[in-house]
């Protein structure tokens, strides 16, 4: 049974997002081993989309759901 609720764009992103900022601290410190394009592509971008995609996610599960809890359909 596979639920997606958003949960695990979460938690992909919470992980992405600390290997990001592990990155920048040491592009900050000045010890950066990797080139900044290989960087870029390697870790920034996919962040980005990750992040893109859990707000688009949690977009549709908060306007797929409604205040009262009430369905909108059709009676009768």
């Amino acid at each position: 049974m596979h639920t997606d609720t958003g949960t695990e764009w979460g938690l992909a992103l919470a992980l992405l997002t600390a290997v990001s900022a592990l990155f920048i601290t040491l592009r900050l410190l000045g010890h950066a081993f990797i080139v900044w394009e290989f960087e870029l592509l390697i870790v920034y971008v996919p962040t980005t989309l990750c992040l893109v995609a859990f707000m688009l996610k949690r977009r549709t599960t908060f306007s797929s759901g409604d205040e009262d809890g009430k369905s909108h359909e059709a009676t009768g």
